[in-house]
C-alpha cells in the first residue's frame, strides 16, 4: 500500500496552495478500519470502511470560519476555501481568534505497524474462530469484535507549518455468556500480533463461569478492587471534565483554583503522556503545535491542566499542545491519560481484603455532578464478593454513585501492571492500573 502519511501531507499542501493570499489552515484525516463481528457463536458481519475528512479554516483579522469536506479534487478544495472565506467575513470579531502558528519542530512518535495495516479479513476470522470454538466446546455463547486499521492526520497552514503522523490500531473484545451470567475481556494494541487472544478467551470464560447463580447484596459503601477497565472508565471522565484548560479557567472543575494543593491521595500521580509506550499518541495538536507530556497530579498535589493557546492566554500560562480543531467550544483536554503504577497486583489486593467487592468493569457511566466528578453507572461481566482474602460469591450487578475525587483519596493499593483502553467516543486513550479503594458507594442493586 502507499504511505498514508505522505499522501495526506501532499493533500494538505495542495489545499493550502489554493489559499491565494488568505490566512488558512487545514486539518486532514484519513483512515481505513475493518471490523469482524460475531454473536451467538457465529461470524455475523465483516465490514471495511475507508474515510477522508478535511477541515479548512480561514482567518480574516479577528474573524474566522471553518468548513468541512470529504472531497479532495482541486475544484472542491478551492470552493471550500472560498466558502470559508465568505463565512469568515460575516462573523463577529473575537479576541480569542489568534494568528496562525509558525512552523514547528515536532518529535516523532512511532505509532504505525505495517503488519497491522495489512491484516486481512481471513486473519481476523481466524482469531474470532478461536473464541467461538473454545466457547462451543463448553456450551457457552460468544460475541464480540476483532478490528484492525490505520489512520493518518496532517495539519498545515499558509505560514508554512506542516506536521503529519500515521498510526495503526487493533482490538479484540470478547463477551462470553452462560444461561445466567457473562464474562468479558478486551485488549488493544498498535500491533495486531501483540494481542494475546488465547489469554483473553481464558479470562472471559473464567469470568462467565464464575458468575453463575449470582447473589444479591445490600447497597452501601464497600472496599472495592477495581480491575483496569473500570479504572480506565474513571480516567475517561477525568479527562473530559477534570483536566481541561477551559473548565479550569472558567472555575468549573475540581482543579480550578487548586494548583499546588492536595486534591487526590498521596499515592496518585496522573500524567497526560502521548509518548508513553502504552499510548504512542499523536505527537502534535490540531493547530500543529508539539504535544507536551504534562504532570496533572503528582503524589496527590494538583500540578497543571492542559492548555491550547486560547486557554493559556486566559490562564497566563503557556500552551501544552492540546488544541482541538479551532475554534473549540470544549477547549483542550488530555487525550493520553496515564495513572502511574504501584507495586501491587489484583491477587495481592484480594488477599489483603477482609470484605469487599471485585469489579471487572463499568458500563453506562454518566456524569452526575461535575465539580466533585460524581459518576453513576453499572458493574458488568463479573462482580464478586471478597471475604477474608478470597473471591467467594458471584454478585448481581450493582449501580454505583460515587465522587471520583473522593474515591482517589481512598486508594490503598495500586497494581504494578498497566493496561490501555481506547475511547469509543473519540481520540482519547487511558492507561490504568487496577486499584483497591477503601470506600466506594453502591447506591442500588439489580436483578441480573
Amino acid at each position: 500500500m502507499t504511505d498514508p502519511e505522505l499522501e495526506l501531507g501532499e493533500l494538505t499542501r495542495r489545499t493550502i496552495g489554493h489559499a491565494e493570499g488568505l490566512q488558512a489552515e487545514t486539518i486532514a484525516m484519513s483512515g481505513e478500519s475493518a471490523v469482524t463481528r460475531f454473536a451467538e457463536n457465529a461470524v455475523s458481519q465483516n465490514v471495511c470502511r475507508k474515510e477522508l475528512s478535511m477541515m479548512i479554516r480561514v482567518l480574516d483579522g479577528k474573524r474566522s470560519a471553518r468548513v468541512a469536506t470529504n472531497r479532495a479534487d482541486a475544484d472542491s478544495l478551492a470552493k471550500a476555501l472560498a466558502t470559508a472565506h465568505n463565512w469568515a467575513q460575516l462573523q463577529r470579531e473575537s479576541a480569542e481568534i489568534l494568528p496562525l502558528p509558525e512552523p514547528q519542530s515536532v518529535p516523532p512518535i512511532s505509532s504505525y505497524e505495517a503488519s497491522t495495516a495489512q491484516v486481512s479479513a481471513n486473519v481476523r476470522a481466524e482469531a474470532v474462530m478461536k473464541a467461538i470454538s473454545a466457547c462451543k466446546k463448553e456450551g457457552l455463547r460468544s460475541a464480540g469484535i476483532c478490528s484492525s486499521g490505520w489512520s493518518a492526520v496532517a495539519v498545515a497552514n499558509t505560514k508554512g507549518l506542516l506536521v503529519s503522523q500515521k498510526s495503526t490500531m487493533a482490538n479484540f473484545s470478547l463477551s462470553v455468556q452462560t444461561e445466567d451470567s457473562s464474562g468479558w475481556a478486551e485488549a488493544s494494541s498498535r500491533a495486531f500480533e501483540e494481542i494475546d487472544i488465547p489469554a483473553l478467551i481464558s479470562v472471559a470464560k473464567e469470568k462467565a463461569l464464575g458468575s453463575r447463580k449470582a447473589k444479591s447484596i445490600e447497597p452501601g459503601a464497600y472496599t472495592v478492587v477495581l480491575e483496569h477497565a473500570a479504572v480506565a472508565d474513571i480516567l475517561q471522565f477525568m479527562s473530559w471534565f477534570g483536566f481541561g484548560g477551559l473548565g479550569f479557567v472558567e472555575g468549573r472543575t475540581f482543579m480550578a483554583g487548586r494548583l499546588g494543593e492536595p486534591v487526590l491521595g498521596e499515592n496518585i500521580t496522573i500524567r497526560d503522556d502521548a509518548f508513553h509506550p502504552l499510548q504512542k499518541g499523536l505527537a502534535f495538536d490540531f493547530e500543529g503545535l508539539p504535544r507536551q507530556s504534562v504532570t496533572l497530579v503528582e503524589k496527590g498535589i494538583a500540578k497543571s491542566v492542559v492548555h491550547d493557546r486560547v486557554t493559556a492566554e486566559r490562564a497566563k500560562s503557556r500552551t501544552t499542545g492540546h488544541a482541538l480543531p479551532q475554534p473549540s467550544a470544549e477547549g483542550p483536554y488530555p487525550l493520553n491519560l496515564v495513572l502511574l503504577p504501584g507495586e501491587s497486583s489484583v491477587e495481592d489486593m484480594v488477599a489483603l481484603t477482609e470484605r469487599g467487592i471485585l469489579v471487572t468493569r463499568f458500563h453506562y457511566t454518566n456524569l452526575v455532578e461535575p465539580m466533585a466528578l460524581v459518576l453513576t453507572g453499572m458493574t458488568r461481566d463479573g462482580t464478586f464478593l471478597i471475604e477474608k482474602g478470597k473471591v467467594t460469591t458471584p454478585l448481581k450487578n450493582l449501580r454505583f454513585t460515587q465522587s471520583v475525587v473522593e474515591a482517589l483519596r481512598e486508594v490503598e493499593l495500586i497494581s504494578r501492571d498497566l493496561k490501555t483502553e481506547h475511547s469509543d467516543w473519540g481520540l482519547g486513550s487511558y492507561t490504568a492500573p487496577a486499584l483497591k479503594i477503601r470506600r466506594f458507594n453502591f447506591s442500588s442493586g439489580t436483578e441480573f
